[in-house]
């Protein structure tokens, strides 16, 4: 059974467009930032897992930038049910 969705009215869709630019717009540059790091001689382990955490943030930004464009978004009941 595919998920409900809701349709967003103007405002929603703008606030929602700028989370998520926010959001893709951090992402790169940390993840960018920490690669640069890594490059530099930083400790690996930790310099990667920070740049995927990044790219996580990265991809959640599109998510609702793709959610702003559509003016639908996902959502489930509030009592679980399906």
């Amino acid at each position: 059974m595919p998920p409900r969705a809701t349709s967003l009215g103007p405002g929603l869709r703008v606030l929602l467009a700028i989370i998520g630019m926010a959001a893709l717009g951090s992402g790169i540059i940390v993840a960018a930032t920490e690669l640069r790091y890594a490059h530099r001689g930083s400790p690996l382990v930790p310099t990667l897992l920070a740049t995927g955490v990044a790219g996580l943030a990265a991809v959640g930004g599109v998510l609702l930038l793709r959610g702003a464009i559509r003016g639908r978004i996902p959502v489930r009941d509030p009592r679980g049910r399906t």
